[in-house]
């Protein structure tokens, strides 16, 4: 048997945590528990999370004194909740798990045989009108990990890490801006990223998402574009030091992904050296919009 950790962090999530729960109760695989950390609601979640705890012995509410600290941060406290488990499964409090999903991803990361692993798979939006049903990923999706550094397009919810990659991504540093980019960064660089073309997640789409929102579509990508025009400076910054960050992990970076100090020596040239170094190297993001803003960062 294998042990099997969930981790969810939530936050004012009441509307919506039950039905998640429930998808996870109804899982075709048993062996597991779910650790839930909340980060400081002022609604009923707390009520729904005893609720269960009560009713579910594997369902378990991790009780601390670090208050609200965001996101990115209760995910590090939660990895570090679950040190001891085989593979850890990431989840948002609003979503819906297809009832195989816990099964077959494990199926595909116990055949993996790199020391640092990370499966993640399709997944489909729902919950706002302008959604279209279908898999996220097209049928055509090739993905090249190592431009992950540039974009990350792997959502944490659809993610299972092994018991190796937690223990060298369960301190996440700010520079990351979220859980899923440092792991899976790191499991690109230093273990081994496979990618299972089958939905197992019903990500809901809602005006309090953290990574998203059903505002007008329009305007929602102008606000981001005018984000990146006007943090252009910070964003460099950031994005050196959190490249930086990955290089000091204290372990052998493999042959086959030392691309990634062509990439960090490529950043510190000037831009025409910059821009040769990058486009030979065939370094691009997950849509043209986002290479011409990544592009447009670093120069």
């Amino acid at each position: 048997m294998r042990n099997i950790a969930i981790i969810l962090s939530s936050y004012n999530g009441d509307k919506y945590l039950s039905e998640q729960i429930e998808s996870i109760i109804n899982q075709t695989s048993k062996n597991w528990n779910l650790f839930i950390r909340d980060d400081g609601s002022t609604d009923s979640t707390l009520s729904i999370i005893n609720f269960y705890q009560e009713k579910d012995s594997r369902i378990k509410l991790i009780h601390d004194n670090l208050g609200n600290i965001g996101p990115l941060k209760s995910f590090e406290a939660l990895m570090r909740r679950v040190e001891n488990y085989d593979f850890i499964f990431f989840c948002d409090q609003d979503d819906i798990w297809k009832k195989h999903k816990i099964e077959v991803s494990m199926s595909k990361i116990l055949d993996m045989k790199n020391e640092y692993r990370l499966v993640y798979t399709n997944f489909e939006n729902f919950g706002t009108k302008e959604m279209t049903s279908g898999k996220f990923y097209p049928e055509t999706f090739q993905p090249n990990h190592k431009n992950l550094v540039i974009q990350n397009w792997i959502y944490g919810c659809t993610m299972v890490i092994n018991n190796k990659l937690l223990n060298i991504t369960k301190e996440i540093p700010n520079e990351a801006i979220n859980h899923d980019n440092w792991i899976v960064n790191v499991a690109q660089i230093y273990g081994d990223i496979e990618y299972l073309d089958d939905v197992t997640v019903l990500h809901r789409i809602h005006e309090n998402n953290v990574t998203t929102s059903n505002t007008n579509p329009l305007l929602r990508r102008f606000n981001y574009l005018n984000k990146i025009i006007m943090n252009k400076r910070e964003n460099k910054f950031v994005l050196l030091s959190f490249l930086q960050k990955l290089i000091d992990i204290q372990l052998t970076v493999p042959t086959d992904k030392e691309y990634i100090y062509t990439f960090l020596s490529a950043l510190e040239n000037n831009r025409f050296r910059k821009m040769y170094v990058l486009l030979k190297n065939k370094f691009y993001a997950y849509s043209t919009m986002r290479t011409l803003l990544f592009y447009f960062t670093i120069l």
